[in-house]
């Protein structure tokens, strides 16, 4: 699960209309970090938020996507009016299964709630522009 951190005040500094061309561009960048022909998708799940699946992808492999994912949103400069460019961030909460539950089945909406806690809990309070999964709240 993926938000775009503090995009409300964005939208309120330069409009709605640069919002959705913004939320156009994130959902390119983020798209195009992602294979098709590996059954990867990438989708906007509401408002500022998407949802990326990467199926048959370990945990480890999962951590690195995500940071990759984060990492060019962070470094890609946006247009807004008057010429002028904007960087945003993003925050990621992470789930995979097997690995970050201790059951045979999982369904998928508790996989999408485990990953939105780690996005809402962890990496919203814990900061922003973070990639947070269920084992890093044990290392703090």
């Amino acid at each position: 699960m993926i938000d775009i951190d503090r995009f409300k005040p964005f939208n309120d500094r330069f409009g709605h209309l640069t919002g959705d061309a913004v939320l156009a561009e994130v959902a390119r960048l983020i798209e195009a970090q992602c294979d098709q022909s590996a059954g990867e998708v990438a989708v906007r799940y509401g408002g500022e938020e998407f949802a990326v699946i990467l199926p048959r992808t370990n945990a480890e492999t999962a951590f690195r996507r995500a940071e990759e994912i984060r990492r060019a949103i962070r470094d890609f400069r946006f247009s807004i009016p008057g010429g002028q460019k904007a960087r945003l961030t993003v925050s990621i909460g992470l789930a995979t299964y097997p690995e970050h539950f201790g059951q045979p089945e999982v369904s998928v909406s508790e996989l999408i709630a485990l990953a939105d806690e780690q996005l809402l809990v962890y990496a919203k309070h814990g900061g922003r522009d973070r990639v947070c999964r269920p084992e890093d709240i044990f290392l703090k």
